[in-house]
């Protein structure tokens, strides 16, 4: 089978930001339907998400603002959280996105802002505790979610820096190929006697349309099981 190793070579694509790049790898850069996903629809989703992801380690702690109180001033409590190591690295990307991108922290700020007012909502009409409410999820990413979810995927890097969905059963030391013909990148483990077996189907962002062919790598002929 003819075929080109997909982690050959740096990725070369429009410029992105990590957090833009890192967005539509989730959605394999489709939303509702449309491809490639408008910016302007999966960002809001995106920082739903995220907003999300950050009520629900503030509420788990008890540091639930109140009524009083938006939810966008209580940033500063994120770093006495438990967790904090895993959200403040994704406050610091959003401080490094330029102020005119859909994923700044001026944005993120606002989305907060929807999410616990959405919360605050809720919980007036209920008379359920916020917490109970914010276990829920929200509308304000519900399609971004479902559509990362439908996947049933497993985020993957490769060396050269792709980043990508792969299969469940992706495991460190995988290769993604083009394979001669396919339509999409393949994940192929070693076996053996020069043999590969075939994982699955990936979504590589950035080598999803033929941008491999360009790259000049000869063709290698390889065996599968």
């Amino acid at each position: 089978m003819r075929s080109r190793n997909a982690d050959n070579e740096s990725p070369a694509s429009q410029p992105q930001t990590r957090i833009e790049a890192f967005c539509r790898t989730l959605v394999a850069d489709i939303f509702n339907n449309t491809h490639p996903a408008a910016l302007h629809a999966i960002a809001p989703q995106f920082l739903g998400e995220l907003a999300y992801i950050v009520a629900l380690g503030i509420a788990e702690y008890d540091h639930l603002p109140t009524n009083s109180s938006p939810f966008g001033q209580h940033i500063l409590a994120i770093s006495q959280l438990p967790n904090e190591p895993y959200i403040v690295p994704w406050l610091s990307l959003l401080d490094a996105e330029p102020e005119t991108s859909p994923f700044s922290s001026a944005c993120f700020a606002e989305r907060l802002n929807a999410f616990y007012a959405l919360l605050e909502s809720r919980a007036a009409n209920t008379n359920e505790d916020l917490s109970v409410v914010l276990s829920g999820g929200s509308d304000l990413c519900a399609d971004f979610r479902r559509g990362a979810q439908d996947q049933e995927r497993v985020l993957l890097k490769t060396r050269q820096g792709f980043l990508g969905m792969g299969p469940l059963e992706t495991e460190v030391g995988d290769a993604v190929w083009v394979l001669a013909g396919s339509k999409t990148p393949v994940v192929l483990r070693r076996g053996l006697q020069g043999r590969w077996r075939l994982v699955g189907e990936a979504y590589v962002h950035g080598i999803m349309h033929g941008e491999a062919i360009g790259w000049g790598n000869p063709l290698k002929d390889l065996m599968l099981e």
